[in-house]
């Protein structure tokens, strides 16, 4: 970590060692930029602004479908409510929270999730309060989207009781099989977060179908009328790792509708 005196390039080594001598080095160029990055600011922007930090969007929504889709939007303080936010393909879906700022999001939607996630690749939520003010779901993802983080958040508030997997991240069920080479989602990084105050009949804070490669690790589940996480059909290689879940119904859940393989629990 360090903090470039001006915009700059600098070339990165990693190099990684083990006790008997073998080694492996990796080198690249990272370029410390303005570029692509832009802001919202709930009491003093405007969405006919251009989105710099001297001249921020108001709204996420504005920002996701107005941003280029490999841009990085910084959420300054305040209490957002959303009046639902679709992220398509080529809608930006990369935010952050400004460091150190305290940032709320809810939705005043009518529909079943608070934001849409369909199809795409990158996509990026770091550091908010997601209140789900009682939908079934706050993230819903379908689309067999990839390379999805969500990262040091607090997700809550979220309840059905349809049978419909209420839960704060659904991955929506398909016809894929990661299993055997079939379509996934793929890539995706649950680290850190927060969940609690979730119900509903089969409710969990994670709740996904056919998903491979997904690390949920490092979070805390509690307060959850069912389970703690729950990787339900068709997982495969996802690890789930030295998370702490307390007063639900079931703690880890792997159900295996339909298949499941090399799933690793630890920690």
């Amino acid at each position: 970590v360090w903090k470039p005196v001006s915009l700059l390039t600098d070339t990165v080594v990693i190099k990684i060692s083990d006790k008997s001598g073998n080694s492996l080095m990796h080198r690249f160029a990272i370029t410390s930029t303005t570029n692509g990055f832009y802001f919202v600011d709930g009491a003093k922007g405007n969405n006919s602004n251009n989105g710099s930090e001297a001249s921020p969007w108001k709204t996420m929504a504005y920002a996701s479908a107005t941003a280029d889709s490999s841009a990085y939007v910084y959420v300054k303080k305040g209490k957002y409510s959303e009046s639902g936010m679709p992220i398509s393909a080529t809608n930006c879906g990369r935010f952050m929270a400004y460091p150190g700022d305290t940032v709320f999001v809810n939705s005043t939607s009518s529909g079943k999730s608070r934001i849409a996630i369909n199809g795409g690749s990158k996509r990026l939520f770091q550091g908010f309060n997601f209140d789900g003010g009682g939908s079934r779901w706050f993230f819903m993802v379908q689309g067999y989207a990839k390379n999805l983080i969500w990262r040091n958040n607090i997700m809550h508030n979220n309840y059905s009781n349809d049978n419909e997997n209420p839960s704060s991240i659904f991955f929506s069920n398909g016809s894929g099989n990661p299993i055997t080479g079939g379509n996934s989602y793929s890539n995706v990084v649950i680290q850190n977060n927060v969940f609690y105050d979730i119900s509903g009949s089969g409710c969990g804070s994670v709740i996904s179908f056919d998903v491979k490669n997904m690390l949920y690790e490092d979070n805390l589940a509690y307060d959850i009328g069912g389970t703690g996480v729950k990787d339900k059909d068709m997982g495969y290689m996802n690890t789930i790792r030295n998370n702490v879940i307390h007063d639900c119904i079931d703690g880890i859940a792997l159900t295996s509708q339909g298949g499941q393989s090399g799933i690793e629990v630890n920690y």
